[in-house]
């Protein structure tokens, strides 16, 4: 659907609930996180970048599973083949796209919709992550990082998440 300009602005609510804020934040943060360390591997191929690369993919995928539990989102585990070719530049685009569809649910709400192009919001942070996950798995393939030591990550990184979540906001 093609977009116009809406001359008339919309009255969005952005989200108050401190629970959804901290699961959207935190994703946000782990999504550019994600950008910098990819951008990194991108011009240093250092086994440190690598390495920073690898924890920024776990705690990217983790955040992605937190938040499909939040908003109750449903998607299946992407099993699809990993894509070859410019998998990172395709990795870099996906985790931009992401911030903008995440913070549009947090300026406006996951339940309203785009303006211009009534898209709702749900659904174009639902194709953002999905393409994330994708060029996560293609990162992990193509440049032979370690499946074992991203679980590991993720566990352990899900674990502290969770508890943090669970926190009680102290104003």
């Amino acid at each position: 659907m093609e977009r116009t300009f809406v001359p008339d602005p919309s009255p969005w609510v952005p989200i108050s609930d401190p629970r959804t804020l901290k699961v959207l934040g935190k994703f946000v943060e782990e999504l550019g996180e994600c950008v910098e360390a990819a951008i990194q591997r991108v011009h240093r191929s250092t086994d440190d970048h690598t390495d920073a690369l690898q924890s920024e993919i776990a705690d990217v995928l983790c955040n992605i599973e937190l938040v499909d539990e939040h908003l109750c989102l449903n998607w299946p585990r992407f099993h699809g083949k990993a894509e070859t070719g410019s998998a990172m530049i395709h990795l870099i685009a996906s985790l931009g796209g992401c911030i903008a569809a995440t913070a549009r649910c947090i300026i406006q709400g996951v339940d309203e919709c785009e303006p211009s192009t009534g898209t709702p919001n749900r659904e174009w942070l639902f194709e953002a992550i999905t393409h994330v996950r994708r060029y996560c798995v293609a990162a992990i393939s193509n440049y032979d990082l370690d499946p074992d030591a991203i679980d590991a990550r993720m566990t352990f990184k899900r674990g502290h998440l969770t508890r943090w979540h669970q926190m009680e906001i102290v104003a």
